[in-house]
């Protein structure tokens, strides 16, 4: 027996255990994410840093940009069912990229540099 499900029907239904899931996998991005830019801060930014630790930072940072890529293009799916999660990779990836710039790309400007810290750390360097 075929039973129509009308949309009062499903808007009381219980929230799918993917949409928790895929939020969770966002969640814990943000954090790692975090984490990693706060390293960045400390170990690369404020000191000179040594070179074991700028290729450490070259390391991780391009394995986390390829990481939220790849959630970024999945959460972007026009059938996907949480676009805000799509968003929050959009803003994960732009820091990221921003941050491969700022270590990373030989010739940048005081300029350019200072107005990116100012973009990743709005409040500060926090010391």
């Amino acid at each position: 027996m075929h039973m129509a499900v009308s949309a009062e029907t499903v808007s009381s239904m219980p929230e799918c255990e993917t949409g928790r899931t895929l939020r969770h996998v966002a969640q814990m991005c943000w954090a790692g994410c975090n984490a990693f830019l706060d390293w960045e801060r400390d170990w690369v930014l404020k000191r000179g840093p040594c070179p074991e630790a700028l290729q450490q930072h070259r390391q991780d940072l391009k394995w986390l940009i390829r990481t939220i890529k790849l959630l970024h293009t999945v959460t972007s799916d026009p059938e996907f069912p949480d676009q805000s999660v799509a968003n929050d990779f959009q803003v994960l990836l732009d820091r990221l990229n921003d941050s491969w710039r700022l270590v990373h790309d030989p010739g940048m400007s005081e300029e350019e540099a200072d107005q990116i810290l100012r973009e990743c750390f709005p409040h500060g360097s926090g010391a």
